[in-house]
Parts: structure tokens; C-alpha cells; sequence
């Protein structure tokens, strides 16, 4: 993918990122990503992934053309 095509990308999936006033104690900088599209898993969906200790979600994408 070009840069542009990946701009394009992450602004068609990103839909809001949510940043600390400060950096934090164990370095992260972001707060939460909400993203365009739902995030499927055992429980339910959610439109956002947080970073607080206990609502953290991982994933892993391979993207092949």
C-alpha cells in the first residue's frame, strides 16, 4: 500500500483516538480508539478499544491483497 492508501485506511477505520493530557507513568499516550467499525468477541461488540488495565483487547490483522 502507498502512504495515502494507508491514510485512507486507518481514517475510514479510525473514527475517534482519545489521548492523555500527560504521558502516563508507564508510558502510554493514548486512552481509548473508537473505531467505525464494531470489534466482535466472546461477549458482545464494541465500537472501542481501551487501554485501562482491565478493559484491554489485543488483536492481531493480516491484510493481504
Amino acid at each position: 500500500m502507498t502512504p495515502s492508501d494507508r491514510q485512507i485506511l486507518i481514517r475510514t477505520i479510525v473514527d475517534e483516538i482519545q489521548i492523555y493530557p500527560e504521558k502516563q507513568a508507564d508510558g502510554r499516550i493514548i486512552k481509548s480508539i473508537k473505531l467505525a467499525i464494531p470489534i466482535i468477541y466472546e461477549n458482545g461488540e464494541t465500537p472501542k478499544i481501551s487501554w485501562d488495565k482491565n478493559t484491554t483487547v489485543e488483536c492481531v490483522v493480516a491484510l493481504n491483497r
